[in-house]
Parts: C-alpha cells; structure tokens; sequence
C-alpha cells in the first residue's frame, strides 16, 4: 500500500469516526508517513493540507541516507526532494503512482533525523519551509553558477533549535565548501555542457526555419 492509499484510507476513518460522534478529530494541517527504502533510507512524505491552491504541489517527499558526514566542522546529510500535487494523483492509475512525485533534486542538508521523525513541529518547519520548492531551486540553480553570490553548491541550509521553537539557518562556510568541490565542478561542467548543446540545437532549428522562409520567399518570385 503507497503513501496515496494509506492516506485516504486515513482520511476516510477520520470521516467516519467524525460522523458516528464517537469522539472529536482534530485534524492537524499536514499529514506525514515515515518508511524507509530497500537500502535503508529514511522517506519522509508530507502533505500539506493548509497549500496555497495556487502552488503547483502540496506533497513533499525526502528521502535522506541516515548516516551524515562531515563537511566544515558540520554534520550534513546527502538526501533527494521531490514534489506533488496530490489532487492531481488521486486520478492517476495505482500502477502509475511513482509519476505523482517530479523532478527529483539533490540535496546536502542540517537536519536531526530523531525530531525530524519524533518532532511534529520540527518536521512541520523542515518539510513546508526548508524544503519549500521554490526555496530549494534557488538555491539549487546559485549552485550551478561558477561566481553565485551566495556560494552554496547543493547545500541549502538547515533547520535549527532555540528556545521558543525551530529556524532555518544557512552556514556560509558549509555552502562554500560544497559550491567549490569536485562534485560541483564536475555538475557545473555538465550542465555547461547541455546549455551549449541546447543552443547548438536552436541555431539548428532556427537555420533550417530560414532556409524553409528562403525557398518559400524564391518560389513566389
């Protein structure tokens, strides 16, 4: 059972106690499932009940490696985010259900995987903020640009604890020392590399438009 069945078989328990007024449901404004991978990965998968009608998702999914490594003094963790709508899912045939999440990216992060699983509140903050989509791409597409203003690579920052609650922070160090490793080099090379070809192709297209307007304005003559 994936994560779409489990939770309308949730919401339809939580309608049908409502109705038979055994006892008050107070529903929380997200609902999150935690599992983990064949290769032991936490995924996390969240909708947000509360998502603006105008975004295109309200679901979030990360799946994250459960053991960090060391980067400037920092723990971080290598994890991939995607994102979908689950309104459009719903109609989705059950055996397509892996198109319901996009485009998914890489990500290095700050995050405590115990409140992230045991920390409403937390996994609220990480989930709907940290891992804001539009937030994510920013950061993502400052990462592919040799000299971004805000070095970060694939580093988008983290979710930290203070005494009435939870942040988000960003560590400069740590986003320079992910904008300037060899991964970085080596993924801003590849996509200078399909951003020429891309051109390459549209000079293409364009010369054989011309040579079509060319022969066509010929013939008329």
């Amino acid at each position: 059972m994936g994560f779409l069945d489990r939770f309308k078989k949730k919401n339809n328990t939580e309608r049908e106690t409502e109705a038979t007024g055994s006892r008050p449901v107070e529903q929380l404004p997200f609902h999150v499932e935690y599992s983990l991978t064949a290769n032991g990965d936490l995924l996390v998968e969240f909708y947000d009940r509360k998502a603006d009608f105008r975004q295109t998702y309200d679901t979030t999914r990360l799946r994250v490696g459960q053991k960090p490594f060391d980067l400037e003094g920092h723990q971080v963790y290598l994890g991939k985010i995607s994102w979908g709508k689950f309104d459009d899912a719903r109609i989705l045939d059950p055996t397509r259900q892996g198109e319901f999440y996009v485009d998914e990216q890489e990500i290095l992060a700050e995050l405590d995987l115990s409140l992230l699983q045991s920390d409403l509140n937390y996994c609220n903050m990480v989930m709907k903020y940290l891992l804001d989509k539009k937030r994510v791409e920013r950061y993502l597409q400052s990462g592919l640009k040799e000299n971004a203003e805000q070095p970060n690579g694939i580093y988008i920052g983290g979710v930290g604890v203070r005494e009435n609650g939870y942040y988000k922070f960003f560590n400069e160090r740590v986003g320079k020392a992910s904008h300037h490793s060899d991964y970085m080099k080596g993924k801003r090379q590849q996509h200078r590399e399909r951003e020429e070809e891309q051109k390459r192709r549209y000079k293409e297209r364009l010369k054989s438009q011309i040579e079509k307007l060319q022969d066509e304005l010929d013939r008329m003559e």
